[in-house]
């Protein structure tokens, strides 16, 4: 069995939380506009390339990982 570690964020650490906070909550509002900008570009690249030029591969909002 490997030995328990734990891990915690620094004093200034936490103060990035502070900063990313907001932009992951505009992240997850906006994720349905980003998505569908996603698929209007990827069917227009596909339409003249053959392919589509992007994928999704963003997880689900509640497989994100919080800090």
């Amino acid at each position: 069995m490997p030995p328990h570690v734990s891990y915690e964020l620094t004093p200034m650490g936490r103060t990035l939380l502070e900063a990313t906070d907001p932009l992951i909550a505009w992240s997850h509002h906006h994720l349905p506009d980003i998505d569908a900008a996603r698929e209007r570009y990827d069917a227009r690249t596909t339409a003249t390339a053959g392919t589509p030029a992007s994928r999704n591969t963003r997880a689900a909002p509640s497989d994100t990982p919080r800090l």
